[in-house]
């Protein structure tokens, strides 16, 4: 049987809690040692019987776990309550008080392990998340916080709410794990064609990805990708020189590019300082991109354009654009030589292959391969580190994307969009549509890439990075603040779990606003999905939230905008040197408005208060006229007291 499970950890008391993994079982066991009960013996039992053939958790595989098989060791040691569960406790705080987090990971566990956290690559720390946010991304009726301080020693009748709360974690992560099934079965299927073991199980996508392509190393040349001399094979760079890395096709006609080209060639910074190395901003006929290490970027601004009778909107991308520029001009780490090379084009033709033949698994395992490599030439804990390679990638990769926009600014009444990273966005006369196709040509004539196009009916952008898209065949294309979708790109269609699911309702309005041309304030008036009203806030660390009038409240908080509701208020440590803690409000820019002018006076559209100047009345919005709440970590659908105008403020902030 596979289950769910999860454990807490009291100095008196320590729970697991388990659930068999079929979807629709609601069965569970509860395992506690405490004053009143032990377990341990059973739930040992329970674990080497091998009735229990994989356990799944959220950052099980490094706490969890540890956890349970030092519980099997206490054991064998003859432990038992009330030593058990101090001794469980104290190996808990020892696990979080950790820098090392591969210290207490098990490597031979007695039950195989499946962890969530880490398939999410939710150990990363720019998409480090709880259990409690994807809670909360996930709809669930309950968003419940540990009930007690941590170190608190439980009274008999508190023993009881603590396995509660276990239980509904333990339901919670069951949820999510069914809803990252497609992730879960794409590695069972790698297991089953043997091109990895059961670690593969708890890899992220970009682990897989690398992972695979060191096995093909390896088997184009044994011993490639070993440590030397007790180090990872890398190559490191005193001094990069942009000159050297440059290739000689990348040339320019107009002198503010050739101007530009020169400058770049003149560059050089340490290999161990790439990420601000360079940056040159440039305006061509009134369009302004900047270039630098971490990519280029330039477009228009609020701006919504349309595709009539005599213009079209083309959408011109590089396929696989940085991954193909390493492989068609053989760039690769130094110490990885010509192998590199060959299996990178290797990797990138199978995939070709794979996907034209239908084959999911293989096509999805070679994508991670290509994408997951060429991030790893930036990075410093990787075999694959050459920061030259990195550079030789992206400074070309930018200059060559700007050699494609010079040209096609050339022809007579087109106007460039956008330009970001793989592509550019343009919009042309009909009658100029096969200049384009011409332009293209020549440039993947020149660089041997390929570029894929597609046609839109209209668009509407903010900026580089946040617009919407309508395509000739009605597929919307969402970007930044108006994506609502959540869509991650990652093998399995998985959602991006660690974004903010916050107010979808907001960028639901502004696409109906921006592409429909319907008012903001009927769409919310009219929205029929009441937990898109829903937001969160969320503290770490030694900050608190609580309402304006001191209400504690938990550390996720799940609320929607209410007229009766009170304000949100984050509590945060004091700087050093001062001993007040910080007061910071949630949505405190205040719902008033300041009505009236200089000469007469200026008033407060809420009360009417009269104010001597703009500043003044900021300061009293924020302080009278601040956002109520109403909290919803318990949720049955009511959203009495909704005060839709927050919504529709909140949605005209992003249509233009």
């Amino acid at each position: 049987m596979h289950a769910v499970y999860d454990l807490e950890t009291s100095p008196n008391v320590w729970t697991c809690v388990m659930m068999p993994f079929a979807e629709h079982d609601e069965r569970h066991w509860t395992y506690e040692i405490s004053e009143r009960r032990d377990d341990s013996r059973h739930l040992a039992y329970d674990l080497r019987s091998g009735k229990i053939t994989r356990l799944i958790g959220f950052n099980n595989v490094n706490f969890d776990y540890p956890l349970l098989h030092h519980l099997l060791w206490m054991v064998d040691a003859g432990f038992s309550g009330h030593e058990l569960a101090f001794g469980l406790f104290n190996k808990a705080q020892e696990i979080i008080g950790s820098e090392n987090q591969w210290e207490n990971r098990v490597y031979e566990p007695v039950v195989q392990q499946v962890d969530l956290f880490l398939i999410h690559h939710f150990d990363n720390r720019a998409k480090m998340t709880s259990l409690k946010v994807i809670e909360f991304n996930m709809q669930s009726p309950s968003v419940e916080e540990m009930p007690f301080p941590v170190g608190t020693w439980l009274k008999p009748e508190e023993i009881d709410t603590l396995i509660s709360y276990n239980l509904n974690d333990v339901r919670e992560t069951k949820r999510f794990a069914h809803k990252s099934i497609d992730a879960i079965t794409f590695r069972e299927q790698l297991i089953e064609r043997g091109w990895f073991g059961d670690e593969v199980l708890n890899y992220n996508d970009t682990k897989i990805g690398k992972e695979y392509f060191k096995k093909r190393l390896e088997e184009r040349q044994p011993g490639l990708t070993r440590n030397r001399n007790g180090k990872k094979p890398q190559t490191h760079r005193q001094r990069i020189h942009l000159a050297e890395c440059i290739f000689p096709y990348v040339q320019f006609d107009r002198p503010e590019l050739r101007d530009m080209l020169d400058r770049l060639r003149g560059v050089s910074f340490s290999g161990y300082e790439t990420k601000a190395a360079y940056r040159e901003t440039i305006t061509l006929d009134g369009f302004t991109f900047d270039i630098g290490q971490g990519g280029i970027h330039g477009s228009v601004n609020n701006r919504t354009l349309i595709a009539d009778a005599g213009r079209v909107i083309i959408d011109i991308d590089a396929t696989g654009y940085y991954p193909s520029i390493a492989i068609v001009n053989r760039l690769r780490p130094e110490h990885l030589g010509e192998a590199f090379c060959d299996v990178y084009r290797e990797v990138r033709d199978a995939r070709e292959v794979a996907k034209d033949a239908g084959l999911k698994v293989e096509a999805g395992t070679l994508k991670l391969s290509s994408n997951g490599v060429f991030g790893d030439f930036g990075n410093a804990h990787s075999i694959f580190y050459d920061p030259k390679t990195l550079i030789d990638v992206t400074i070309n990769g930018q200059l060559m994307l700007t050699m494609l926009a010079e040209q096609l600014m050339r022809i007579p009444t087109l106007e460039m969009i956008q330009m970001n990273t793989d592509g550019v966005t343009v919009r042309v006369h009909v009658a100029n549509r096969h200049i384009v196709d011409a332009m293209c040509e020549w440039w993947q004539n020149v660089t041997k890439l390929r570029l894929e196009f597609n046609e839109y009916e209209m668009m509407a952008i903010r900026d580089v990075n946040n617009y919407i898209a309508l395509d000739k065949k009605g597929k919307r294309k969402r970007k930044g603040v108006y994506d609502w979708e959540m869509l991650s790109g990652s093998t399995g269609g998985q959602l991006a779990w660690n974004r903010d699911f916050s107010g979808l309702v907001i960028p639901k309005a502004a696409e109906a606003a921006l592409i429909d041309d319907t008012d903001p304030a009927f769409t919310i008036d009219n929205h029929t999905t009441p937990y898109d009203f829903l937001m969160r806030a969320r503290v770490t660390g030694g900050s608190k939230l609580q309402l304006a009038d001191g209400t504690p409240l938990p550390k996720t908080v799940r609320y929607y905008i209410s007229t009766d509701g009170q304000p949100l208020v984050k509590i945060m440590p004091p700087l050093k040197g001062q001993l007040e803690p910080r007061r910071i409000g949630i949505h405190a820019e205040g719902q008033a408005t300041c009505v009236g002018d200089r000469k007469n006076g200026y008033r407060c559209s809420a009360c009417n208060a009269p104010f001597p100047t703009k500043a003044v009345f900021e300061s009293h919005n924020k302080e009278r006229h601040a956002w109520g709440v109403t909290t919803r970590n318990q949720w049955n659908g009511d959203l009495s007291g909704l005060n839709t105008k927050f919504y529709v403020q909140e949605a005209e902030r992003l249509i233009f």
